[in-house]
């Protein structure tokens, strides 16, 4: 709905493109060249550990494993696209790897629209857009896992490792681009998570949080595993950026 645009996607400037079009209605297919892998957001290295897609592409060619990775993006204060270049070619990735700037609308749109699969690496993340985005084009999601996440629970058509196990995430990757059957499967998946999330009154909700009365349903009693969960995550956030940043 027109409420739900604007209440969650216009934030976004990639999202009044995206979200003028009703979502895919079949599941994609995989055809036998070499999976094509998209990220976009800012590139930066604090939050979103945009180096990480280098090193999933060095494990990638580990795995022998073709594949294409197209960045989109502006630059950050704390990693530009000339850096994470320099990385690709550190690491003999960067014939693989294309690096556009920022994109909008249209060109933004085809750019996505054209890849198998979105990787994401963040760190942390509180309702990652992008998660939607991709998958309302029926695009299967491989991330680094993010367990407190609202749009990760019962959505069967993202896959993850581990926080930073480029490896894995690597070897996520590999497993579906060697099985057509399970990416069409999760495409499938993608798309009605997709839907389920675009199902949802954010008008109404909003107000129901601000007058106290949002239901049961989307203020769950917290537990002690959860705030365990957050809590460690929080502690080893902080400590990896610290890490980061001493000489």
């Amino acid at each position: 709905s027109q409420g739900i645009k604007e209440a969650v996607y216009l934030p976004n400037p990639a999202s009044p493109w995206l979200f003028e079009r009703p979502l895919r209605s079949e599941p994609r297919s995989r055809d036998e060249g070499p999976i094509r892998l998209v990220w976009w957001g800012r590139i930066q290295q604090h939050t979103k550990r945009v180096r990480e897609l280098v090193y999933v592409a060095a494990a990638l060619r580990q795995l022998q494993v073709d594949f294409t990775l197209t960045i989109v993006g502006p630059d950050s204060d704390d990693l530009t696209a000339e850096q994470l270049l320099n990385e690709a070619v550190k690491h003999g990735v960067a014939d693989a790897i294309e690096l556009t700037g920022p994109l909008l609308g249209e060109e933004l749109l085809a750019a996505i629209d054209r890849a198998d699969l979105y990787v994401c690496t963040s760190a942390i993340e509180g309702y990652p857009l992008t998660l939607v985005e991709a998958q309302a084009l029926g695009i299967p999601v491989t991330m680094y896992e993010l367990p407190w996440l609202a749009l990760a629970e019962e959505n069967q058509g993202l896959v993850t490792a581990k926080q930073g196990d480029s490896e894995g995430l690597a070897e996520a990757i590999a497993r579906i681009a060697h099985d057509k059957d399970e990416y069409r499967r999760l495409s499938k998946a993608s798309l009605d998570a997709a839907a389920r999330a675009l199902s949802y009154d954010f008008d109404s909700l909003y107000s129901d949080l601000l007058t106290g009365n949002l239901s049961a349903e989307f203020r769950p009693e917290p537990t002690l595993a959860m705030s365990d969960l957050i809590i460690n995550r929080a502690v080893a956030f902080h400590e990896q950026n610290v890490a980061q940043k001493s000489p």
